[in-house]
């Protein structure tokens, strides 16, 4: 729901007048934020696929994702990989069963 607040004001950003150029810089200078700090927060809950769809509605829509938001999202997937079991870590488990049962 906050997100679709977020987004549905980005078009009001195009009516402020050339007279508020720092305004609007503000403005999207918090829009910013405020994505990317809901962006970390999927991410560090492990949400990756929501973490995903505001990344590309970020790409799409605005506003402009930066170096936090990337190293945001690689951080979720990373964060996912390492709660997956490595294959190796598998393969030995699997080792160990068969052989418990032989």
């Amino acid at each position: 729901m906050f997100i679709h607040m977020l987004v549905s004001f980005v078009p009001l950003l195009e009516l402020v007048s050339q007279d508020h150029r720092p305004t609007m810089h503000l403005i999207r200078r918090d829009m910013l934020r405020a994505h990317n700090a809901l962006l970390h927060v999927y991410a560090s809950h492990g949400q990756v696929e929501k973490a995903k769809q505001l990344y590309r509605s970020m790409q799409e829509r605005g506003p402009a994702i930066d170096a936090v938001s990337g190293s945001t999202i690689i951080a979720a997937y990373a964060k996912v990989a390492l709660a997956l079991p490595s294959v190796h870590h598998l393969q030995c488990s699997l080792h160990n069963w068969f052989a418990s049962i032989a």
